[in-house]
């Protein structure tokens, strides 16, 4: 009962492996033995070059721990894969641990294309007409680091990331005020030292006059990223994605 209440079970795997065309061959020459590479081109080629990896459990066709999925239920398989959008990268990894057919990481970017959700919510890597200064290279590790907040199921978080080694920190706050920030910071900075420069965006809590002086009282240069152009603190707004 179990398995038939699964999106996909290995009985329609099965079926449908013993009716494509392609793999009803390769399974053929899985059981009883493959002859020389010249009798394997065009469709075939992948599956020979892959000969010792094959495998048949339960009438299926298996490349490693992964099933290798017959044509006509490969759309079916990346719908289910690709359910919560998880997008192009974590989809390719998603399906490499499940499943196999040629040209798989063609067919998974041609199908993240046609999905209308999956480019709505991609970063915007449009130029326009923005010109970009990258930040000066830095000496030493946690000489600048980045600060920015990220929300979680109502929870607020603090995510902060050195821009010198990519060391990312994160806590999880009771409120949002300059005194809560100054309170975690000053944590942090007893264990790793004050930075020479700290950048922000411009929410209220960044912009306070008490968060500026108590970076002036630690010789902190307080810098802010530009309104409407959060690129300029990219180093934080990617350790926000990266949680």
């Amino acid at each position: 009962m179990l398995v038939e209440q699964l999106p996909l079970t290995f009985h329609e795997i099965a079926k449908e492996t013993s009716e494509d065309a392609v793999l009803k061959i390769i399974c053929k020459q899985v059981k009883s033995g493959w002859v020389g590479h010249k009798n394997y081109k065009n469709e075939s080629e992948p599956y020979f070059r892959r000969r010792s990896e094959l495998s048949i459990e339960k009438e299926c066709l298996i490349r490693g721990n992964g099933d290798v999925v017959p044509n006509i239920l490969r759309q079916q398989v990346l719908n289910i894969l690709h359910k919560n959008h998880p997008g192009i990268v974590q989809l390719k990894m998603l399906a490499r641990s499940y499943v196999w057919w040629p040209n798989i990481d063609s067919y998974i970017e041609k199908y993240i294309k046609c999905c209308s959700q999956c480019q709505f919510n991609q970063n915007d890597k449009s130029k326009n007409d923005k010109i970009f200064v990258p930040w000066p290279k830095l000496e030493k590790p946690w000489q600048r680091i980045h600060i920015d907040f990220l929300d979680v199921n109502k929870i607020k978080l603090l995510i902060l990331v050195d821009s010198g080694s990519k060391w990312i920190e994160c806590w999880a706050l009771n409120n949002t005020t300059a005194t809560m920030i100054i309170r975690v910071l000053s944590r942090c900075f007893c264990t790793f030292g004050s930075p020479e420069i700290l950048v922000c965006d411009n929410g209220p809590p960044f912009g306070s006059k008490e968060l500026k002086t108590y970076c002036i009282n630690n010789s902190i240069r307080l810098l802010h990223s530009l309104p409407y152009n959060p690129e300029s603190n990219g180093l934080a707004e990617r350790g926000v994605q990266n949680y």
